[in-house]
């Protein structure tokens, strides 16, 4: 592919990402239509320019065809209303991680696409308050190395087969659970339940219990909210597809939960100590989530929040 048809590839991925980001559920609104259309026409514009490019290689041409159909197909819905952009949009995503995929292959950066999934949402808080129920409540030290060294090789076991089987991935990817909370560029590449089972087991490993329990929470509620209030609010963006405004929610809502857990369960030092501590892992857990870009954020959140939590209450000579 020369560099003319690689740029103009590039610049159909960054418009398909920013229209899906526009007409994400999570900040629909008539004024988002109306800069949608025009995205829309532009894209049109980029697919009708692609579509002579003879150099272009398959999964590139096939994208360009497959939107050009798109384009050309009746709507069942006006152009301007949510109907239309809902039934679109599976489509535009499975395009712009095709197109994305090229481009990763040939060392040029495509954001990671992360709509909102309201199921995911759910899972990701239940899986932070099953994960500090089990430490806190219901099993010992080695009966949490246990168990999180159980799930922690099941996901790895289950990334092995889909790694050296394409009917194994095939076949995860049709349990309706995993259909529900996947992400797009999930379905060929690790998942992020793994990078967390991986998380939860070197925390069992190296962090003290109250380390641990703020970082689930920092991940089971900081990066949910910093998920919501980004696609809903964010408008100065930050790498890798992440704004200030998610990120600032992120530590915010993430510095909250810790406080709460670490006051439930290990509250025998004074408020404000606490607040510092929690502070330092809510902090250094949106910090992660936005620098995030080639490495899993369910994997770098936890145990930097953890690690800030722990050497946090270190330097303050707070035994919590």
């Amino acid at each position: 592919m020369n560099s003319a048809t690689l740029s103009q590839t590039g610049d159909l991925a960054s418009e398909l990402f920013a229209l899906l980001r526009e007409t994400d559920p999570a900040r629909f609104t008539d004024t988002v239509s109306h800069r949608a259309q025009e995205r829309w026409s532009r894209i049109r514009a980029s697919v009708e320019e692609l579509s002579t490019e003879t150099a272009a290689p398959p999964p590139i041409s096939a994208s360009v065809a497959t939107l050009r159909a798109l384009m050309d197909e009746p709507a069942d819905s006006p152009r301007e209303s949510v109907g239309y952009w809902t039934t679109l949009r599976p489509h535009l995503m499975a395009e712009y991680e095709r197109l994305a995929g090229e481009l990763r292959r040939r060392s040029v950066r495509a954001p990671t696409l992360r709509p909102t999934n309201w199921a995911r949402i759910g899972f990701h808080v239940s899986s932070a308050v099953g994960a500090l129920l089990l430490l806190e409540v219901f099993l010992s030290r080695t009966g949490t190395l246990w168990a999180t060294g159980a799930f922690a090789a099941y996901c790895w076991v289950n990334e092995s087969g889909r790694a050296l089987s394409k009917r194994w991935n095939e076949r995860l990817l049709k349990v309706r659970f995993f259909q529900a909370i996947i992400h797009p560029h999930e379905h060929h590449h690790i998942n992020s339940a793994t990078w967390y089972g991986t998380a939860l087991i070197i925390l069992a490993l190296v962090s003290p219990p109250f380390a641990s329990a703020a970082a689930l929470a920092v991940l089971g509620f900081g990066d949910p909210a910093a998920g919501l209030v980004g696609r809903r609010w964010g408008r100065r963006p930050l790498t890798g597809g992440r704004t200030l405004e998610g990120t600032v929610a992120f530590a915010v809502f993430g510095s909250l939960a810790a406080f709460a857990v670490i006051s439930l369960w290990h509250g025998t030092a004074s408020v404000p100590l606490l607040l510092v501590v929690s502070a330092a892992a809510g902090v250094a857990g949106a910090i992660a989530e936005a620098v995030s870009v080639r490495i899993d954020d369910n994997l770098t959140v936890p145990l930097s929040a953890a690690l800030a939590a722990a050497l946090t209450a270190s330097l303050l000579g707070v035994q919590i």
